[in-house]
């Protein structure tokens, strides 16, 4: 026998058997144990459940490629794609926001995800339902409005997103009596003739002013109130009775809710705008009858009527007179009773444009106190113009608190705006110097001057004046009142014909004018002209004594001594 070897010597350790695992044979290979892959911090998403796709969009989606590339379900795609239910916006996210909620970021509207890309798909291809907008508050995507949270169908365009379809309009009636139908009509018929009404009141008042001229205020306020409600939101059997809408189809109470706020555009402010708008309107009118009221000191049309009615009773005339003005002192039956032959009309004479003025008196940048009508003279051998005028004229008749003296004529008018009294152009604002007449008086007060005031006019009013008559005219003459006054046919510059009857036991001319249809209302300072174009008197008053139109001027003859007096100094 051999002696073993030193290694062979050297005591080996045994292996220990190992039992085979149950269910399998001692001789099979053993698997390996594979590491988990799930991380450490991670939860496991639970299973999600497929949603089935209909054959025809697995047709459609054969044909036209689909915006995003499918993802197997096996191999779950890291990230998602889908689009946003309002603006429709392509949106990618981790799939970790899967089924979830996220604000988009171009129109900010809270987006439901989808929780698989084959959902996402669906809603790309857009085939016309969107798969989850009515579990959600989202915007309609037909007519932009907001929905209720669960909302199927949009309360405002019908399109459903349950069914992917627009329901058919339907009528609605105020629940179901037909008399609150009628009410809702004739409420609206009402609201639009107050408007047609209040239209028609303005623009009668808009052409005549006058004492009509505070109406506006309240038609404004009745076409606005129409205006802003209308017949079409003017539900107002609704909004104070607050009956709901009933459609013939069956809707849910929360939808006619919707559709009654989305009718009324003014919400709960609705019944206050009617009131809101009658304010205003009586605001207007008030404001409008404000810039009526006469200024302290002025006399009303009142005041004046019963002063003149005073006077009336007070004066002899004739029978049957009556006057535009104050009424003349002395017999003028003389005059009214002689039969004066007519000459023929014949043309008038040419005057210089702005002879007859009015006047305003103490102009300032914005108005001026009190205004009247006068004449602008030329006396020969003078530089300057004389303004012709009635004394009356600074008096209460043209609503001064008292008749001005003639020391306080000269302190109180110094200045005049003045304008033609046809063309109504300005002839501009000029410093005057009153020229005090000894005898003068106003045209009810017993003088021998007369009814007679005077101012110097600068140089530069000089092209503007008339040449003054030395002798008055002469029974039957023609003479010419430069005045338009109303009932003439035109309002230009045209002068109104009249005859010479002569004159009074006072001195003043009396005339009687061609047409007896004319209104001598605020005619007193004007002139009356002769066949040479010169000025021969100074309107005072006039009259209608029956179907005779007369009117009185203070004579040339009675006051051209007293001021040839007056300037001479």
């Amino acid at each position: 026998m051999s002696t073993p070897s030193t290694e062979d010597s050297k005591p080996r350790r045994a292996k220990s058997a190992r039992s085979p695992s149950p269910g399998s044979s001692p001789g099979a290979p053993r698997k390996k144990k594979v590491p988990s892959r799930t991380k450490r911090g991670t939860a496991k998403s639970p299973p999600i459940e497929a949603i089935p796709v209909a054959e025809a969009d697995v047709e459609a989606e054969a044909v036209a490629e689909p915006v995003a590339k499918r993802v197997p379900a096996k191999a779950p795609a890291k990230k998602l794609r889908f689009k946003c239910a309002r603006c429709n916006v392509v949106l990618t996210v981790p799939m970790s926001k899967a089924g979830k909620y996220l604000d988009c970021p171009k129109c900010s509207e809270r987006t439901p995800v989808p929780s698989t890309q084959e959902e996402a798909d669906a809603d790309m291809i857009d085939y016309g339902v969107k798969s989850m907008a009515y579990e959600i508050p989202a915007v309609c995507t037909h007519c932009k409005t907001k929905m209720k949270k669960g909302a199927v169908v949009c309360v405002k365009c019908g399109f459903n997103y349950k069914t992917g379809k627009q329901l058919e309009k339907t009528d609605h009636t105020l629940g179901s009596d037909e008399k609150a139908r009628g009410t809702r009509a004739f409420i609206g018929f009402l609201l639009n003739v107050w408007g047609f009404i209040g239209s028609c009141i303005g623009s009668v008042v808009l052409v005549s002013g006058e004492s009509a001229f505070y109406l506006i205020g309240s038609a404004f306020g009745g076409i606005m109130t129409t205006a802003i409600l209308g017949y079409k939101y003017c539900d107002l059997w609704l909004i104070y009775r607050k009956i709901p809408i009933r459609d013939k189809d069956t809707k849910a109470e929360e939808d006619r809710e919707e559709r009654d706020d989305a009718k009324n555009p003014f919400g709960g402010w609705t019944p206050v705008i009617p009131l809101v708008c009658a304010g205003l309107g009586i605001g207007i009118a008030y404001l409008m009858w404000g810039f009526r009221i006469p200024e302290p000191g002025s006399q009303s049309l009142a005041a004046a009527m019963k002063e003149v009615a005073a006077d009336v009773e007070k004066m002899k005339l004739p029978d049957g007179a009556s006057i535009a003005g104050p009424f003349v002192q002395g017999n003028v039956k003389n005059a009214l009773q002689k039969k004066v032959q007519r000459q023929p009309s014949s043309k008038p004479p040419r005057m210089p444009k702005g002879f007859a003025i009015r006047y305003g008196i103490n102009p300032t940048a914005t108005d001026f106190d009190y205004d009247g009508f006068a004449s602008l003279v030329n006396v020969s051998g003078k530089d300057r113009p004389i303004m012709l005028t009635a004394l009356h004229a600074f008096g209460p008749v043209n609503g001064m608190p008292s008749q001005l003296t003639p020391s306080e004529l000269s302190s109180e008018v110094t200045r005049l705006f003045t304008e033609d009294r046809y063309s109504l152009d300005e002839l501009g604002d000029v410093d005057v110097e009153f020229i005090p007449i000894m005898n003068a008086a106003p045209v009810d007060k017993n003088s021998e001057a007369g009814d007679i005031a005077a101012f110097w006019l600068p140089k530069s009013h000089m092209k503007h004046a008339a040449p003054l008559a030395k002798e008055a005219p002469k029974e039957g003459d023609r003479v010419w009142f430069a005045a338009p006054v109303w009932g003439d046919d035109s309002f230009d510059n045209d002068l109104e014909p009249a005859i010479c009857l002569g004159g009074d036991d006072r001195g003043n001319l009396v005339y009687e004018f061609d047409n007896s249809e004319l209104t001598l209302t605020e005619t007193s300072g004007l002139p009356v002209i002769n066949q040479k174009g010169e000025i021969v008197g100074v309107q005072v008053a006039g009259w209608k004594n029956g179907n005779r139109l007369v009117g009185v001027a203070n004579s040339v003859k009675r006051f051209r001594p007293f001021l040839d007096k007056a300037i001479d100094k």
